[in-house]
């Protein structure tokens, strides 16, 4: 399990029950954290990942491997939405994903923020 306190106020207005984790493993993973997103969204929706839309129409993933290159050293957290979804990202390359509850798809700012 990825261990963040406060990773219940940030999926506030997200279904509890509906958050995957998707761990980094240092000796497993040799895809590109943009790749792992697709897969990981993927299978929380129980979709295809070539189904889903492009990631790059919601976040530039050559930004996203660089932000977590493989054994990087982590600590930046960032947080988006896609395909009905918040995708974190944290640590080394850890990636969870929280489907969206209905009642919050809505309350995301202007700018495309999450909900608070």
């Amino acid at each position: 399990m990825i261990e963040d306190p406060g990773r219940n106020d940030r999926f506030t207005g997200f279904d509890s029950s509906a958050v995957t984790e998707y761990p980094y493993d240092e000796d497993g993973d040799t895809e590109p954290v943009s790749v792992r997103v697709v897969e990981s969204v993927a299978a929380a929706t129980n979709s295809r990942a070539v189904d889903l839309s492009p990631l790059f129409e919601t976040v530039e993933p050559d930004a996203l491997d660089s932000l977590y290159p493989p054994h990087g050293p982590g600590g930046i957290v960032i947080a988006f939405r896609y395909e009905g979804t918040i995708v974190e990202l944290s640590g080394p390359g850890d990636v969870v994903v929280a489907l969206e509850d209905d009642s919050a798809a809505g309350e995301a700012d202007e700018s495309g923020g999450l909900p608070s």
